[in-house]
């Protein structure tokens, strides 16, 4: 996991990410696990334009990591510019869709799709036997039927999907006649021992498709932020986007959000993958300890009339559905008051003046909030018992129309000192091409 932000307002965009890495392992019933504190999650998207991109999620794309294929790209990209951020994060997936050879996207499929079906399908199938053989009533006929029911509303599920952009049917089609092979190979590996009628079988075949062309994106999937500005645009943005894999040379991915400074919207703040922390300072109360509150005070008023009518004795059953009717209308109308003054004052006591403070940052302040965000993140998981999932150097930069994007702190694996060539050649590709334009 990770802790990374995004601060921003008229001047200029902050950025922060932490260096912590978990890379997990399952052999069978064995998983093992191992956190590194030295991963590189920010990067300059341009070397010459205010643009730079963050990592979270998976580490890697069909089985490259992201540092690898992030670097190609920037290198080819030298110092072409765009009038918008949007129109890097096209170029970026137009040059994801070529980059990778047939071996890898072919390696993609294996890698999205063994694990998609122990956890998605095997699992489930496991679980509905355990639970089926259980009952002394069950005979095996009902233990198939179960199954079959279970596979077909996760079929039903899928098909239910948008397509995601850049995918039709006809993909779909030729994705199944091009990889029906390899597919089988994966169902028939994945799902040993577990008996499914044709049609069971079948389905379970077509979601492999399905998996690659709908809007469906697991838990492993990467995040990707590109986040600066386009040549025409005044004030920051960013795009916040999940990317999945590249097979058959399209890109399986989705615009979680966009976010923009404009005049009515003068600052943001934006954490990803790990944000109680950054959430509790910014609302003043812990999102965890806000759901408990919020699901405790439903529960109370929901069974608050029926408590307090059988405590009362001596009226008629009229009267007693009468009175129950007026009660639970009173209690939602005192349910529905506090959770509108909650948010208004968890609005106005904290999260406007937190925004209000922001919208005047200077970019050296600015910076430094951002950082601090994420040292709270890992202070709170290192005094807690819990996995140091986030840790390790924090990376920030700021980007600004008239400066660019500028380090502030950046972590090397080796000495500056002793590697004065590297600085040396860091623009020299570039500016080879410039000199052959």
């Amino acid at each position: 996991m990770t802790a990374e932000i995004i601060i921003m307002n008229k001047l200029a965009i902050a950025i922060a990410a932490d260096s912590a890495v978990t890379y997990r392992e399952t052999k069978g019933n064995l998983h093992r696990q191992k956190i590194y504190q030295t991963a590189n999650k920010l990067f300059m998207l341009s070397k010459y334009q205010p643009v730079g991109i963050m990592v979270y999620g998976a580490s890697e794309i069909n089985g490259i990591p992201w540092e690898v294929v992030i670097k190609v790209f920037r290198n080819q990209l030298g110092n072409v510019s765009y009038g918008s951020l949007n129109e890097y994060f096209l170029s970026f997936s137009e040059f994801l869709r070529g980059y990778f050879s047939e071996e890898d996207q072919v390696q993609a499929i294996k890698n999205r799709l063994y694990p998609f079906y122990h956890f998605f399908i095997k699992e489930p199938i496991d679980k509905t036997v355990t639970e089926a053989s259980n009952d002394p009533q069950t005979n095996p006929c009902d233990i198939q039927d179960a199954v079959k029911r279970l596979i077909d509303k996760k079929y039903d599920d899928f098909n239910k999907l948008d397509f995601i952009d850049g995918t039709t049917v006809d993909y779909l089609e030729t994705f199944e006649k091009k990889h029906s092979t390899l597919v089988e190979s994966i169902v028939n590996t994945t799902l040993a021992n577990i008996s499914l009628d044709g049609e069971s079988l079948q389905k379970i075949k077509e979601m492999a498709g399905l998996f690659f062309t709908k809007n469906f994106f697991p838990n492993n999937t990467s995040g990707i932020v590109i986040a600066g500005y386009g040549e025409s645009e005044h004030f920051p943005s960013f795009l916040n986007i999940a990317i999945d894999c590249v097979v058959d040379c399209a890109l399986k991915c989705r615009i979680k959000n966009t976010y923009k400074v404009t005049n009515e919207q003068e600052s943001i703040i934006q954490p990803f993958a790990i944000e109680d922390m950054v959430v509790t300072f910014i609302e003043g109360i812990n999102p965890e300890y806000e759901k408990f509150l919020i699901d405790f005070v439903l529960q109370f008023s929901e069974g608050l009339p029926s408590t307090l009518l059988n405590k009362i004795t001596g009226i008629s059953d009229t009267d007693k559905q009468e009175l129950q009717k007026n009660l639970i209308e009173e209690s939602k109308i005192i349910r529905d008051d506090f959770l509108r003054e909650l948010g208004k004052y968890k609005q106005e006591a904290h999260i406007d003046p937190i925004l209000s403070a922001v919208n005047i940052l200077p970019k050296d302040e600015l910076a430094d909030m951002a950082e601090m965000l994420v040292t709270l993140t890992s202070v709170k998981r290192r005094v807690s018992m819990e996995d140091e999932i986030v840790g390790g150097p924090i990376d920030v930069a700021v980007i600004s129309k008239s400066d660019g994007f500028v380090w502030i702190k950046r972590k090397h694996y080796f000495d500056p000192n002793l590697n004065h060539h590297f600085f040396e050649n860091y623009y020299n590709g570039c500016r080879k091409e410039e000199t052959d334009d």
